[in-house]
């Protein structure tokens, strides 16, 4: 049975990560209308900028499920990495907002503040003991 605190981390993170995944939608459509105006960049962005959004909305997705499911001390460290980088390149978008993409912006840096309060409940007492816990391999022996 996964602690509270693992579910909290996890409700906490994926609606963060469901705001964000939104916003990043908005993002990619602002970005197919840019490469529309732009003739130089051609059509070839267009899925090179989807496969680009979609990768970067499956990995966290996955490093929360390993963390929430699966007790991966190696993915905690990996999200926790890839929040504050994302804190950081959200903290920067804020600095040079623009004023067209304001609300944009402002909700970016919410669920990057979701998804970075969310962090908390990995490191409480009941979560490392957890994350310390020994588990069986869920796969089957293999011998042949």
């Amino acid at each position: 049975m996964r602690p509270d605190t693992i579910l909290q981390f996890e409700r906490l993170y994926f609606w963060g990560w469901l705001v964000g995944a939104v916003v990043s939608l908005a993002w990619f459509a602002d970005s197919l209308d840019a490469v529309a105006r732009s003739p130089g960049l051609g059509q070839g962005m267009i899925p090179a900028l989807l496969v680009m959004t979609i990768i970067g909305l499956l990995i966290p997705l996955g490093l929360m499920w390993l963390i929430a499911r699966r007790a991966s001390v190696v993915a905690k460290w990996l999200l926790v990495v890839h929040v504050l980088a994302t804190s950081v390149v959200v903290a920067l978008s804020v600095v040079n907002w623009s004023p067209s993409h304001t609300a944009l912006t402002l909700v970016t840096a919410a669920a990057a503040i979701v998804r970075a309060m969310s962090l908390k409940y990995l490191f409480t007492p009941t979560a490392r003991s957890w994350f310390a816990q020994e588990r069986p391999d869920p796969s089957p022996d293999i011998q042949g």
